[in-house]
């Protein structure tokens, strides 16, 4: 390429001066004389790129088939971590729901049991036997005990769970 002042010479040098060139920065022979910055900021090409790839080997920048690779590891990490989390969801959701149809379950049994208008002559042995035994002993007692202790240890765990959500929702955000 030949200089865009002096036409018939070829562009030599290249100015890394650390000033903006009041003309191009590629030089002719005759422009670095008439350039009037130090020597030393007048580079010849070959060697201005053999600077270029040293400093581009040194730069640690990463190539467009590393970053699809990482790109698609994190990708495989998330994809892992959100199954991970539907599948404690999904167990967690059928837990709680099992815990609670097996209360509404057992309410509904007693309630059967303890109707008012049930006749006794009418049940069965096995359940007149626990009409018998609410009425005598503590078992409903018992039931409503371990009832108030399954929904006690539900509450804590839904606390449990919005808080956890909530500071992991929080630290996200600081990120």
């Amino acid at each position: 390429m030949n200089c865009s002042i002096h036409h018939l010479n070829p562009i030599s040098f290249i100015c890394v001066a650390p000033h903006k060139c009041q003309c191009a920065r590629k030089l002719c022979a005759e422009c670095q004389f008439e350039h009037e910055v130090d020597k030393n900021h007048t580079v010849p090409i070959n060697k201005f790129k053999e600077i270029v790839a040293k400093k581009l080997n040194e730069s640690n920048l990463i190539d467009s088939s590393e970053l699809t690779k990482q790109r698609m590891h994190f990708k495989q990490m998330l994809s892992s971590t959100l199954k991970m989390l539907k599948d404690i969801w999904d167990e967690t959701t059928e837990s709680i729901k099992q815990i609670y149809d097996l209360i509404e379950m057992e309410d509904k049994s007693y309630l059967n049991y303890m109707n008012y208008n049930v006749n006794p002559l009418e049940l069965t042995n096995t359940e007149l036997e626990k009409q018998v035994q609410s009425v005598i002993g503590k078992q409903l007692d018992d039931w409503n005990n371990q009832k108030n202790s399954q929904l006690k240890r539900l509450e804590m765990t839904k606390q449990y769970w919005e808080k956890e959500t909530k500071v992991f929702c929080e630290n996200q955000i600081k990120k």
